[in-house]
């Protein structure tokens, strides 16, 4: 595309493209970097990134991402929800807010045709792991201060902002430091491998530590290593295939049948309560019904807090909490849109799992975001987070772009 560009066009008008997509590279390499830290100054950069990339692009790259299902699907998940502000039964200002959450799926199209054309992914990579290793830094050693408690709930001193932000970009960037390593001993590159390896397992290491902290309810830790599970299984897969990955199930399945057997207070906790949380079970049969009620269309976007408030009414205890937020992504969007809202879900998903069906390092990259998302919004919504969703967009939208730029080429 740049030398058909660069070709065709006048000298001075492909310079000029140029150094418009260098500067809309420029401002994606800063919303990465700053993303682990600053919400608020990743929302300040993203205005500008967003303004430098639609000047950067033609209409016709952006047209031909609405016309693939990866790019098309977060388009219509969006719509969907913009559409739904017209029936919900709650003020403008709350179907404004739930609207908002998903603006972010906008951007996936736009990083598909700007890193379709850009050859400066690599440098996003590097940006968003280095920033992560020094929040890698920091974290360990808030862990290691002598008499460090927790400084809120859910907090455990964590220096930029919680428990299950920092573990979710902790384990992103673990798996994509195995796929180096183990990449680099092919290469026989020992020095960069072990490297790769030692930081993959210090990255790990305190995610572990956040899940043996006693103060996080068992969803937090069986949620996170259920994900890790995961993970590790397809890394296994992807590089040693199948019959490595089905005896590291069979040795996990064998682990975990002696830990539950050895152990009388593990069997103790495994229950309803230890595994979903005290109000994730309330919250969930309360959404099934809200589904019920309007199954195709749903409710209307923003309209989530509305219906808790209402079913509290005349209740006690657990059945009296409202919240905004049901702790899963697929009745989150069913709730608002209904099963078309799901469907639209789920097609995304899967389309774009399909899209890193490779075994190149972008589709290890975009699989382990978009596994690791599917997963964890099944305890909380992901998409709807404004620091993991931005993480998922990002990650898919780069990686994705640099995969349809290599199927092109």
């Amino acid at each position: 595309m740049e030398h058909v560009t660069s070709m065709t066009a006048p000298p001075d008008q492909g310079a000029s493209l140029q150094k418009k997509q260098q500067i809309a590279d420029a401002f994606a390499l800063a919303v990465v970097v700053v993303l682990p830290w600053s919400i608020s100054a990743t929302l300040f950069l993203l205005v500008l990134w967003l303004i430098a990339v639609v000047v950067a692009l033609k209409p016709s790259d952006i047209y031909r991402e609405f016309l693939t299902i990866a790019g098309g699907t977060p388009i219509l998940l969006f719509f969907l929800g913009v559409i739904g502000m017209l029936w919900a039964n709650v003020s403008w200002a709350e179907r404004l807010g739930g609207a908002d959450s998903f603006l972010k799926l906008l951007a996936i199209p736009l990083l598909f045709a700007q890193f379709r054309r850009s050859n400066r992914a690599p440098w996003l990579l590097i940006g968003f792991l280095s920033s992560c290793t020094v929040l890698l830094v920091f974290f360990d050693v808030a862990a290691i201060r002598p008499g460090i408690e927790p400084s809120g709930a859910g907090q455990l001193g964590f220096p930029v902002k919680n428990a299950t932000t920092e573990t979710s970009e902790f384990i992103i960037c673990s798996f994509i430091l195995l796929f180096m390593a183990s990449d680099a001993f092919r290469a026989k590159r020992w020095s960069l491998a072990i490297s790769m390896f030692a930081l993959a397992a210090v990255f790990l290491a305190s995610v572990f530590y956040v899940i043996l902290f006693p103060s996080y309810w068992f969803v937090f830790q069986f949620g996170t290593l259920l994900t890790i599970a995961a993970l590790l299984l397809l890394f296994a897969h992807k590089q040693f295939g199948a019959k490595t990955m089905l005896g590291l199930l069979a040795i996990g399945a064998l682990a975990c049948s002696l830990v539950y057997a050895a152990s009388p207070s593990t069997r103790s906790h495994i229950n309803a309560t230890d595994l979903l949380g005290i109000s994730r079970p309330v919250f969930w049969s309360k959404s099934l019904r809200f589904i019920e009620e309007a199954p195709i269309f749903g409710h209307g976007t923003g309209s989530i807090g509305s219906l808790f408030a209402q079913s509290a009414q005349g209740q006690i205890g657990l059945m009296a909490q409202v919240t905004t937020n049901p702790y899963q992504e697929t009745l989150s969007i069913g709730i608002q849109l209904g099963i078309l809202g799901i469907a639209a879900l789920w097609v995304m998903w899967i389309s774009q799992l399909y899209l890193f069906r490779g075994q190149s390092m972008a589709d290890w990259i975009g699989l382990v975001i978009v596994v690791y998302t599917v997963i964890s919004s099944m305890s909380d919504p992901e998409l709807f987070d404004s620091h993991r969703g931005w993480t998922y967009v990002f990650g898919v939208g780069v990686a994705g772009g640099v995969i349809l730029r290599k199927r092109i080429s």
